[in-house]
């Protein structure tokens, strides 16, 4: 008597690897090639990705036993940080250095976006250190969308630490105009917080 046994399909394992983007990549979207077991694909990474972001290819994991299907090859985002652009969402955020003229009278100042055009920006006068300043539509694209995040800057009044002697004297006779308090009394530091 010879026994008979079943067989049973076994489908393969997933795959798991992580792929680095830069900020840029991840952001504006890119195409790559990936290799894979049986080859390379080229993978489109939408405008607006974010960091974790999974992508499946089916039937590029291990393969199946018995006749099962071979497993996916999931593909996990890792975005790189970037050296002057951070994200919330869709949205963007920067630093511009102004000098203390500059934020007192105001002035237009030029800056670079993620994608490499030069946004002109609109300091009012008397902009206070750390003023966040919000430009509409110049932030990260939306996935599958024309729409776009906005990017924000926030300004950082640099206060000069060198001066000649010709501005030494100008901001003399200002002081004297100005006619600073000698004892300004105190800020709460939660309305420093809002």
């Amino acid at each position: 008597n010879v026994k008979k046994h079943e067989v049973f399909e076994r489908d393969g394992n997933d795959i798991y690897v992580e792929l680095p983007l830069t900020f840029s990549q991840a952001a504006l979207g890119t195409t790559l090639e990936v290799k894979t077991l049986s080859g390379a694909v080229v993978l489109k990474i939408p405008a607006g990705t974010d960091n974790g972001k999974r992508i499946v290819i089916s039937g590029q994991g291990d393969a199946g036993e018995n006749g099962g299907p071979a497993g996916d090859l999931v593909i996990v985002i890792h975005v790189e940080n970037h050296q002057y652009f951070e994200r919330d969402g869709y949205d963007l955020y920067c630093a511009v250095p102004i000098s203390m003229s500059q934020a007192v009278l105001g002035c237009e100042v030029t800056v670079t976006g993620l994608d490499g055009k030069k946004i002109d920006i609109k300091v009012p006068e008397g902009t206070q250190h750390g003023k966040l300043l919000r430009v509409k539509n110049e932030g990260v694209p939306y996935t599958n969308s024309s729409k776009k995040g906005d990017l924000y800057i926030q300004v950082q009044v640099e206060v000069p630490t060198k001066l000649n002697s010709k501005q030494k004297e100008l901001l003399k006779q200002f002081m004297e105009i100005e006619n600073p308090k000698k004892e300004p009394g105190l800020i709460s530091l939660s309305k420093l917080n809002q």
